[in-house]
């Protein structure tokens, strides 16, 4: 039990973190980086708005990141340690938590079908998936919405993912300055998104990407 005299006197701790720690937070984080990076080079093939939305959630992530450490006085907060989600949020983190598969699946399917009807780029599309992504980072904020067990990734595992990541990332980076300019596509030298074009143009398989985006996210959600 704690001395009463030592509760009453203790001050709060502090959460405000400076320039520097959201910097160093950040830095240390490869999703941060991953964000940052993805923002630059999508503002450079003149798509600002997606660009302002990678690069907004980094920054929120390191802001963050850096609180917690602040707030703990350590050099990283340990896992489990997300302060308490809004009543809305918590409700919802809750009942996903207790929602079966199949459950889950429905909804999932309903919304592959009818965002999939309409057209890429389109506003009703656009603002849909926005708001699915907005809703997931929200419940991501304050941890993974189940607690299961996770194994530890083999370094050979680790390695390949790496090594993949890294393949494919300087395949695309190649074609994309190859091409006649960062804002205009080519066949001769395509991209991920130009490949990808054809195959987005169908409205099944539309909704099929849709759903596989759905179920990547929800595994995230569990992490």
């Amino acid at each position: 039990m704690a001395h009463p005299l030592r509760t009453a006197n203790a001050a709060p701790a502090p959460t405000q973190a400076g320039v520097g720690s959201v910097l160093n937070a950040g830095i240390r984080e490869p999703v941060i980086v991953c964000l940052l990076v993805a923002a630059l080079f999508d503002t450079l093939s003149g798509n600002p708005l997606h660009s302002i939305v990678l690069a907004g959630t980094a920054v929120a992530l390191a802001v963050t990141r850096a609180r917690e450490r602040v707030r703990l006085g350590a050099a990283a907060s340990p896992v489990g340690d997300w302060g308490d989600p809004p009543n809305g949020l918590a409700r919802m983190r809750s009942g996903l938590g207790r929602s079966s598969i199949p459950l889950l699946l429905l909804p999932a399917i309903g919304f592959g079908l009818v965002i999939g009807y309409f057209d890429r780029y389109s506003l009703v599309a656009s603002l849909a998936v926005a708001v699915v992504g907005a809703t997931a980072i929200a419940l991501a904020w304050h941890g993974p919405v189940r607690d299961e067990p996770l194994e530890e990734a083999e370094t050979s595992g680790k390695l390949l993912w790496v090594l993949l990541f890294a393949a494919v990332g300087g395949w695309e980076l190649t074609n994309l300055f190859l091409q006649p300019s960062l804002s205009v596509d080519s066949w001769a030298h395509p991209t991920i998104s130009v490949l990808a074009d054809p195959v987005l143009g169908s409205r099944i398989w539309r909704s099929f990407f849709l759903l596989a985006w759905l179920r990547v996210g929800w595994g995230l959600l569990k992490r």
